[in-house]
């Protein structure tokens, strides 16, 4: 199933892209 690999790594690149300090 790549589609629950591709969710997963745009999940992770934006988690990791956007900083961790939103409130």
């Amino acid at each position: 199933m790549p589609g629950i690999e591709d969710l997963y790594r745009e999940i992770i690149l934006d988690h990791y892209r956007t900083p961790r300090n939103r409130g």
